[in-house]
């Protein structure tokens, strides 16, 4: 019973979580979406690479996730490849596919490889949340037991 208790919880929160469209905080639940620019090639330190006020880019992928207590969970939609400034985290240029592909062909890279985001972002929360949930019934089955044996043991002395 408790279980199921647990269980109706935790799909409450995944449905509050799963509509939502900005970051929220209700009592102690900090959920929401967020777009996250995300650094995965560098490029060459030339004029070629340089926004106008002379800042470096590299590559990074674009893309929006939800995350709850802000550990991604999951991601929306596919990355996609732009240009992103390392030292403005959240400065991002939006490429043409024409010069990304000239970038990508001349410096040999995998379009594939660079499109995933890092495993923590892919599979951190999900893997935190079945860790939570498992650990929950875990504990709920170990109190059970113990429960079990210990009126067990108070029938027998009673006897």
């Amino acid at each position: 019973m408790r279980a199921n208790r647990i269980i109706l919880v935790l799909g409450v929160l995944l449905g509050l979580f799963a509509f939502t469209k900005t970051a929220s905080a209700r009592g102690l639940i900090v959920y929401g979406s967020r777009e996250v620019v995300q650094f995965v090639h560098e490029l060459p330190n030339e004029e070629e690479f340089q926004d106008e006020d002379g800042n470096h880019i590299d590559l990074g992928i674009f893309y929006k996730e939800y995350h709850l207590f802000f550990i991604p969970v999951w991601i929306v939609g596919e990355p996609k490849l732009v240009g992103c400034d390392r030292q403005h985290k959240d400065t991002y240029y939006t490429l043409s596919d024409e010069y990304l592909d000239g970038i990508i062909s001349t410096y040999g890279l995998d379009r594939a490889k660079l499109l995933r985001p890092s495993f923590a972002h892919r599979y951190g929360g999900k893997l935190l949340i079945l860790a939570i949930i498992g650990g929950l019934f875990l504990a709920n089955y170990l109190i059970s037991k113990r429960k079990k044996a210990e009126k067990a043991a108070g029938g027998v002395q009673a006897g």
